[in-house]
């Protein structure tokens, strides 16, 4: 049987696992199997011209929220090219909603796909025979694996530079917005672990991203892993792990303090800062329980560590959410995603949307638009000041955020840039010079001065923004009115290292 599996990716950086997973089992149940991946930047048109579907017996999708709509469309158009051709869908879309796939494809597999596509594989015509896919009148039952040993699809990762890896499946908690909640935790054989992970290290993949909803709830095999990466380490891999905030002691700090500063990198579910915002979605993670372990591990960490906040759960307020970002940075986390609550269709949340009072969007990516708390109008708020973070990281402007952050914090900063940023300008692309231009329209003399400095210590031409006129000859060095404190009577000159990357000025680094 000649089958298909079609990716639509975020990004073309982002391999997609999943499928990966279903080409190596078809290939060892003996079929020809091709998987190919393409980004929602393309157009329909293009994917249907280059894909050959109409050559292939079987078309599988993997459905996520950003791809949905999109899959739609695609199906729409090979159903009538191609009509004896047979669909299949999966992924956390799908499951929330078969019945709006199921007028479209032949079957939807509900859950995890891999003992539903081999049942599939072995009876391609018999739908009574499938495992956990639902088709026309029928809702299957939702399928979790217990044994996690398939082969990882290794073929799948020539020339990636990012790949993700599923050391173990499910989570322990049960947060009432997440598809994950309460599946419970199932690994996959550390045997394998340790195989896959060698090949990726002597791969030199430059980045390796566990999928794992909580790394860490089995202390003694993460680390076990932790140490395996460690002694296997070839200085040019780094692995990114999410973890538990409430299992971050001791012997977790310890494995990780002192190794190579790019072998890790972590991400931390916080989420809210208010334990009572946490109780109202179920989540047993307090923030009062572990905020010290918490604060002494990104203390110890050597890598980059990453926190996340969710606006628009409920109980959740614009002061609220406000607070909750002031208190991780306080923390000192090298960045704080935030990020906003969407209501997916099979989430506990979504059946208690009406009684929790949250109105959200009615198609993907089902993004909050009002709570009982928090009006549309704050969200939409919320939404430019995230847009602000996205627009003005803190490496792309160190000179001018510390300077802007000495008497408040940076989501304050990131409130005053949404109230000036020009309206009509906030979803446009914008090149770096641009974005910086705009900035420092509406900042005023001073921050001019510093943005200047900014783009001088970042860009490795000998472009300046506001003050061409005060670069000396060949541009290695450039006159500024700011001394470190703020504007000066009398310039001070900088000299620029455009290789380093270096500001020096009177001999001291900036």
């Amino acid at each position: 049987m000649k089958i298909l599996l079609l990716a639509l990716n975020s990004r073309y950086v982002h391999p997609n696992l999943a499928l990966g997973y279903l080409s190596e089992i078809a290939k060892e149940e003996g079929h020809e199997v091709d998987l190919k991946e393409y980004t929602i930047n393309m157009q329909p048109r293009e994917i249907l011209l280059d894909s050959d579907f109409e050559n292939y017996e079987v078309i599988c999708f993997s459905v996520y929220i950003w791809n949905g709509d999109f899959v739609k469309k695609l199906l729409r158009e090979m159903r009538m090219i191609h009509p004896e051709g047979i669909y299949l869908c999966g992924g956390p879309e799908v499951m929330g909603r078969p019945m709006d796939y199921l007028c479209l494809c032949d079957g939807v597999v509900m859950g995890e796909g891999e003992s539903p596509f081999r049942s599939f594989l072995k009876n391609p015509g018999d739908s009574s025979q499938w495992k956990s896919i639902s088709t026309k009148g029928y809702l299957a039952p939702i399928n979790r694996e217990e044994i996690l040993d398939f082969p990882y699809p290794h073929s799948q990762t020539k020339n990636k530079t990012i790949v993700y890896y599923e050391a173990q499946r499910g989570c322990p908690f049960s947060c009432s917005y997440c598809m994950s909640g309460s599946t419970g935790v199932r690994y996959r054989p550390m045997e394998l672990v340790k195989k896959d992970l060698l090949l990726l290290i002597e791969s030199e993949i430059p980045l390796v991203k566990f999928v794992d909803r909580s790394f860490n709830v089995h202390l003694r095999k993460s680390l076990e892993i932790i140490e395996y990466i460690k002694d296997q380490d070839r200085g040019k891999t780094s692995f990114h792990m999410e973890l538990a905030p409430n299992l971050l002691g001791g012997e977790l700090i310890e494995a990780l303090k002192g190794v190579r500063e790019d072998l890790f990198q972590v991400e931390i579910g916080i989420q809210s800062t208010d334990d009572e915002v946490n109780k109202k979605v179920y989540r047993s993670l307090l923030y009062s329980k572990y905020k010290e372990e918490l604060k002494e591990f990104i203390k110890a960490f050597p890598g980059h560590v990453h926190l996340d906040l969710i606006s628009g759960l409920p109980g959740t307020t614009f002061e609220n959410i406000r607070k909750s970002h002031l208190e991780l940075e306080s923390l000192g986390g090298d960045f704080i995603q935030l990020g906003f609550l969407k209501l997916m269709p099979g989430t506990k949340l979504f059946e208690e949307r009406e009684i929790q009072g949250i109105l959200a969007s009615s198609f993907a990516p089902y993004e909050v638009l009002k709570t009982v708390e928090l009006s549309y109008s704050e969200l939409k708020l919320l939404k430019i000041i995230e847009r602000m973070m996205d627009l003005y990281p803190k490496e792309d402007i160190p000179i001018s955020f510390e300077y802007l952050s000495r008497n408040r914090g940076a989501f304050d900063v990131y409130h005053w840039m949404a109230q000036h940023f020009p309206k009509d300008k906030i979803y446009h692309r914008h090149s770096l010079e641009n974005k910086l231009e705009i900035l420092g329209d509406f900042s005023g003399s001073l921050i001019k001065e510093t943005l200047e400095l900014d783009y001088a210590k970042k860009r490795r031409n000998r472009r300046f923004l506001f003050f061409p006129g005060r670069k000396s000859p060949g541009g290695e060095s450039i006159l500024s009115y700011y001394d470190g404190e703020g504007l000066a009577q009398k310039s001070v000159n900088y000299r620029i290292d455009y290789e380093k990357q270096l500001l020096c000025r009177e001999e001291r680094d900036v």
